[in-house]
């Protein structure tokens, strides 16, 4: 509960490699989902303990971005050699439906036994259906020491719409 006459809270969430947390309330006078919200926006910080206790610099602002579109991919894989591999999340039964030429196939839940199969020196793209779990293992990744990795936004299926309509959608 917000006391009356006091400044309006504000709400930075704080995420590292293991958690991210937001509290979620439908109290009545909860300042961020009550009947009168005084929060009105929620700012993101990427962190990283250092001995100094600095926020570290967002990964946006990495040569490797967090994520991509399926265009920005695309050009990646264009050049011979390919600047980028494409790590494909899905489950056996996805990959059957459509797969994208030279894509390495891992399964999410067999990624963590597979990380030392991965190579650290090129850039990895990950994918997924439609993005959610290629940026729940990109976030893994990176929290394992990868630091160029990102996320294909929209998956298999924004790149079916975008680049390859011939792809089977699902």
């Amino acid at each position: 509960m917000v006391p009356p006459n006091s400044s309006p809270p504000t709400c930075d969430v704080a995420l590292t490699n293991q958690t991210q947390a937001l509290i979620d309330s439908t109290e009545r006078h909860c300042p961020l989902r009550g009947k009168h919200p005084t929060i009105k926006t929620i700012r993101a910080v990427s962190y990283a303990a250092k001995d100094n206790d600095q926020l570290s610099t967002p990964m946006e602002q990495t040569e490797y971005p967090s994520e991509i579109t399926v265009n920005e991919a695309r050009q990646l894989l264009q050049p011979t050699p390919p600047q980028a591999l494409i790590i494909d999340v899905r489950e056996p039964y996805e990959v059957q439906i459509c797969q994208l030429a030279g894509a390495r196939h891992i399964p999410m839940r067999q990624l963590p036994a597979q990380l030392d199969e991965l190579p650290r020196d090129q850039h990895l793209l990950i994918m997924c259906h439609h993005g959610s779990r290629s940026q729940a293992v990109t976030g893994y990744l990176r929290a394992q020491g990868f630091a160029k990795v990102s996320n294909i936004a929209g998956g298999i299926n924004a790149w079916a719409m975008e680049i390859d309509p011939t792809l089977a959608r699902y």
